[in-house]
This record gives C-alpha cells, structure tokens and sequence, in this order.
C-alpha cells in the first residue's frame, strides 16, 4: 500500500510502501479433548472450538471405507452428536467400532470458513438404528429470536395444521419447510411467501399416515425443528 496526500491542490508523491496482510477466516476443529476420541455413546456430545460471530457450522465426516457426509449444524451452538448423522441418506449409519475422520467449517459474516485440522472419532461396539431413540435424542427445538409451535398436535390425519409464531416478524414471511418420518425420510417439502401472520396454515399436498414426524422450518432466515404427531 502506497499513500500519497494533497497539498493546496496538488497531490505530492507516493510515500514508502507497505505491506498489510488480510487474515483468512479463522478455522475451528473437534476440541483437543475430543480429537482422537473414543465415544463413549453414539448420542454423546462433542464439542468444537466456537468460533465468535458463527451463525453455523458444517461437519464433513469420511472414512477409508468409502463414508463420505456433510452435515449442516443449522445453529450457532458448538455442540454435535453423531447420533443426528441417522437422519441422513436414507439411514445408511456409520459403523460400530470405526475411525472417522472428522473436519469442521465455520459460518461467519456471510462466508464459509476452509476446514480446520482433521480429528478422529471412534464409534463404540453399537451404533443403533433411528428407531432405538426417541426423536428427542435427534432434535433440539431452536427458537432463537421466536417462540414457535405447531397447532393442533396432535394432527388430525388429511387435516392442515398451524405453525403459531409469538415474536417479530417482517411484513412479508419467507417460510421454508420440510417434514421427515422416524426414518429421517424427507416425505413433503415446500417454500411459502405470505403477508405478516402470527399462525401460518400449513397443508401438506401428501397423505400422512399416523406416526410421529419432524417439520425443519426456516422462518425469515432463521430455523427451527419441531416434533408433532399425526393421529
């Protein structure tokens, strides 16, 4: 970088030049107590170095064998559990006692991160199916900014139901969502743009059984998992 300044009119000339350089994002990894680490339970929590102003966090997971995931923690929270892998790719689970490496990306400021060093997990001698768990075990309700619920739940089968929003909203809602059975198979997905209301009529354009079900909403950029039953 080369300053020069003007004068009474007339510009001088360039001063010495020097150099700035401009730091990449910052990079973020499995904490060292997790690096290497044996999980004592496939729904265990392991930690990340937070990185400060993160909105998300994305974990991509391989191994040798040909396991190769990423994975979008859809939160700021730097906390992970291997169980929530389940719900992906048509429950094609990690193994039991198998080494993963594991890397981690950070969402800051609009821009993704590079990943940070690699760390190593490994599954105890049982990895369970979906099934074996309540969906507690998979989802944590997000409600950053708003409390949201779903109305009536139970759902009545081939019957809409309401998504109830308590907090601020803009005039207009971006709503984006999708439901998942109990075996993490996406069975209805849509994208809704509608005029500023505290409940939002939801109608599924599919039949759904009687079972339990998760509906994954982002509602004005921000995102919410919630559990309900259909009857």
């Amino acid at each position: 970088m080369e300053v020069r300044a003007k004068v009474g009119g007339v510009w001088g000339l360039f001063g010495n030049v020097c150099q700035l350089s401009v730091s990449a994002a910052p990079l973020t990894s499995l904490q060292t107590a997790y690096c290497n680490y044996l999980l004592p339970s496939f729904t265990t929590q392991v930690f990340i170095t937070a990185v400060a102003g993160a909105s998300n966090y994305r974990y991509h997971i391989s191994n040798a064998s040909g396991y190769d995931k990423t994975f979008l923690r859809n939160s700021g929270a730097n906390d992970w559990r291997f169980s929530w892998t389940q719900l992906c790719c048509n429950q094609l689970n990690m193994q039991p006692n198998t080494t993963y490496d594991v890397e981690v990306a950070s969402y800051a400021g609009g821009v993704w991160s590079a990943y940070g060093p690699v760390c190593q997990i490994t599954t105890g001698a049982s990895v369970p199916r979906l099934a074996a768990y309540s969906f507690e075990d998979y989802f944590d309700n997000q409600s950053p900014t708003n409390n949201v619920t779903i109305y009536p739940n139970p759902v009545v089968a081939a019957q809409p139901f309401t998504i109830e929003i308590d907090g601020a909203l803009s005039e207009v809602i971006s709503l984006q969502y999708s439901i998942y059975n109990t075996f993490g198979q996406k069975v209805y997905s849509n994208n809704l743009s509608i005029e500023h209301e505290k409940g939002i009529l939801i109608q599924p354009e599919v039949q759904l059984s009687s079972g339990v079900y998760i509906l994954e909403a982002t509602i004005d950029g921000e995102f919410y998992r919630m559990k309900f039953i259909v009857q």
